[in-house]
């Protein structure tokens, strides 16, 4: 399922899986949106999660998009070493407040 971002991200739409993770590592939303549209860097990941996939990162976050469809796929901490720590347990949703 796919939701519309209308005032987060006027034109993107964001996947249920994405929303989940974005409460479940607590990333607020104007961290998401800053990391969409204003990314320190981006990179192409069709390897991993499809085509026209790209990784969008700024600060702690690394959120996967398909740019061609302005979606926002997954939201994913910018150090995988991250993942194994918290990915059991929401630990940190309170950590990152904006």
């Amino acid at each position: 399922m796919v939701h519309p971002l209308l005032t987060l991200l006027p034109g993107w739409r964001i996947t249920a899986h994405a929303r989940g993770r974005a409460r479940a590592r607590g990333i607020c939303d104007r961290d998401l949106r800053f990391t969409v549209m204003q990314p320190d860097y981006t990179y192409p990941q069709t390897d991993s999660y499809g085509s026209d996939r790209h990784v969008h990162v700024r600060g702690d976050w690394a959120v996967v998009v398909n740019r061609a469809e302005r979606t926002v796929i997954t939201v994913l901490y910018r150090d995988p070493a991250r993942w194994l720590l918290t990915d059991t347990a929401d630990v940190e949703a309170d950590a990152h407040a904006c």
